[in-house]
């Protein structure tokens, strides 16, 4: 049978709070929402299927509501991150600062510096936190939707 850990993965550690990670992720958004604004002129395009040259433009209406959503989705991830990032803050809080610089120079390098005891330690409290909030939205959320159930009964 699978074992269930109770840890974030390294994967997760390394896109879902990695600060450096988050941050250029961050800048190259708002590099694609620059450059969308130029969608709506002429511009070549290449098909590699059919190997072929054409011109495309996007309707300005198109544009305006794709950017409108793209930038919709980055606010929500923006959002989401900065909680994610918060977890880390909090929980390496009582970390020595041996230790968080271990932790920085693992996001700095995306993992590919290792500090096994400190990264394992990082990944069960970032998880159990992350946990602990999570249930606490939950029932928040819970909550509200009883209220509002009441309030309208």
């Amino acid at each position: 049978m699978w074992e269930i850990k109770q840890e974030l993965s390294d994967y997760e550690l390394l896109v879902h709070y990695n600060p450096y990670y988050i941050k250029n992720k961050i800048e190259c958004s708002y590099d694609y929402i620059e450059v969308m604004y130029d969608y709506h002129y002429p511009h070549a395009v290449g098909d590699l299927a059919t190997h072929t040259i054409y011109f495309e433009s996007v309707h300005l209406e198109n544009l305006a509501i794709s950017i409108i959503e793209y930038k919709e989705g980055l606010r929500k991830y923006i959002e989401r991150t900065n909680t994610n990032l918060k977890v880390i803050e909090e929980v390496t809080q009582h970390y020595s600062q041996f230790d968080k610089d271990d932790i920085d120079l693992f996001f700095k390098t995306d993992g590919e510096y290792y500090p096994n005891q400190v990264i394992a330690r990082l990944k069960y409290d970032a998880y159990k936190l992350s946990n602990k909030l999570r249930a606490a939205r939950i029932r928040a959320r819970e909550k509200a939707e009883l209220l509002s159930k009441v309030e309208t009964s």
